[in-house]
């Protein structure tokens, strides 16, 4: 008879193992085999963001909802909305931006990982956070021994920028409520939190 914890400690045992090979480790997606960033953006057909890096709009919820708006009047809104983002590591950072009116959940597609800086203004403090957003939750693989995580969320209203590990980093952002111009702030060129 098949004994789950068996095989549940089995798997652990490897999956925790670093004195295991490089060649026995589980692979994490990474640019091989010559794959360019250009290559991602041609075959997803994303265009230039205003942040630094592409983008293509994947999905905008067809069920829409009441919401208040900034002048007390309610105005219907997608409840969500999806989008593929690709960041060059040549790109540098990309610029501090925020959704004021919606939370927005970062993933991690493939590509190298990719940093997040957040900062929420009068959150007490003026430190800028970093996030990991990539395959290696236990910290396993990484030169800097930093755990990762495949999701990031950042709160509605808190500034954001990102930068890549590697050559690119391919992401998804899924918004809700569903991300419009009128939420969204770009901060000037050369702007910094207090805390940076």
């Amino acid at each position: 008879m098949f004994k789950f914890p068996i095989l549940a400690s089995a798997l652990a045992a490897v999956l925790l193992n670093t004195a295991l090979t490089t060649a026995t480790r589980i692979p994490i997606l990474e640019p091989r085999n010559n794959i360019t960033a250009q290559q991602i953006i041609d075959a997803l057909g994303l265009t230039p963001n205003v942040e630094g890096g592409y983008y293509l709009e994947t999905f905008r919820d067809p069920f829409v909802v009441p919401l208040p708006g900034p002048d007390g009047c309610n105005s219907n809104r997608s409840v969500s909305t999806a989008i593929y983002y690709l960041l060059e590591g040549s790109t540098g950072f990309s610029r501090w931006h925020r959704v004021v009116d919606a939370a927005e959940v970062w993933h991690w597609y493939a590509g190298a990982p990719l940093s997040l800086y957040l900062w929420r203004e009068g959150d007490g403090g003026d430190e800028v956070r970093e996030r990991v957003l990539g395959p290696d939750v236990l910290g396993a693989y990484s030169d800097r021994g930093q755990p990762q995580s495949p999701q990031v969320v950042v709160a509605r209203g808190e500034w954001q920028r990102a930068r890549s590990w590697g050559d690119w980093t391919l992401v998804g952002t899924t918004v809700a409520p569903a991300f419009t111009e009128s939420g969204f702030e770009l901060a000037p060129p050369g702007w910094e939190p207090h805390g940076a």
